[in-house]
């Protein structure tokens, strides 16, 4: 099969995230993140999805994934990342 198949355990685990801990682990480095993200997006990446039915929520879960990977970097540049709020 060559269609490509939106991934919805991925998907889910990012859309249902809180904060970038529950996408990253508790635990990380920014090599560590920056690597999982990159695993992370590949599979639901909206271009694979062009003129799909799933390409609406594959939009929506890059464009959350690659906000907790922001806020996630952020937070590990500040060494505030996995600590509770």
């Amino acid at each position: 099969n060559d269609m490509a198949s939106l991934d919805t355990i991925i998907v889910k685990k990012i859309l249902d995230a809180k904060c970038p801990e529950d996408i990253f682990g508790k635990k990380t480095t920014t090599e560590a993140l920056k690597k999982l993200y990159r695993q992370l997006v590949e599979p639901i990446h909206p271009d694979h999805f062009n003129g799909t039915k799933e390409e609406r929520t594959a939009q929506e879960a890059f464009v959350k994934l690659t906000h907790m990977q922001s806020v996630g970097l952020q937070a590990l540049r500040n060494g505030t990342y996995g600590k509770e709020n």
